[in-house]
């Protein structure tokens, strides 16, 4: 068993609905943007790391930098999270290996992303579209394979608020795709 620590920013708005019901995990499909296309609906984005809940490794510091990017600073909350997760369901991509099969899965999957992306009709500026989609392609891939169950996914980031970008990451971010793992989810106030 991994235990992780991480924080997370929204607004006081979202914050309103943690503080009342607790944490909540909202979960998409890749998919579902054809569905919400045909009744004239907005479709989700996966992130970087897919969809889900995203935290940020140890770093309160860059929850609030990227929460910046959507909110006024005043109107930051930031929450920190514990998970409890088995190493077998916890995909790392911080680990050279499996960032190599994960590499090669992208590269053997290009056309298939690029089709999704073109169904999705979107560009995403402040995350990696493709990756997020081929997440999705490679959590399943690794579900009806191997018998993988991926419930949370690590990776390095970037996340400034400067104009120019370094190609050095800062920080690690963990997308959660299932509740059932966080432990902990407090306001930090």
């Amino acid at each position: 068993m991994i235990e992780l620590n991480g924080f997370h920013g929204t607004d006081k708005e979202k914050a309103s609905v943690y503080d009342k019901k607790g944490f909540s995990l909202k979960r998409y499909t890749l998919g579902e943007e054809t569905v919400n296309a045909q009744r004239n609906k907005p479709s989700k984005s996966p992130g970087s790391l897919g969809y889900g809940f995203y935290m940020f490794l140890d770093d309160r510091e860059m929850a609030t930098l990227f929460s910046k990017k959507f909110h006024k600073e005043e109107n930051i909350v930031i929450y920190e999270l514990e998970l409890k997760i088995d190493e077998q369901n916890l995909l790392d991509l911080r680990n050279n290996e499996e960032r190599k099969r994960y590499n090669a899965f992208f590269k053997s999957m290009e056309e298939k992303i690029e089709e999704r992306m073109k169904k999705m009709k979107k560009t995403n500026n402040h995350q990696s579209l493709a990756d997020g989609i081929a997440l999705e392609f490679y959590c399943t891939y690794l579900k009806t394979r191997e018998t993988i169950i991926v419930k949370s996914i690590m990776g390095e980031s970037y996340t400034t608020d400067t104009k120019i970008r370094s190609f050095f990451n800062n920080c690690t971010e963990v997308c959660i795709r299932d509740g059932e793992i966080v432990s902990r989810f407090e306001r930090c106030d």
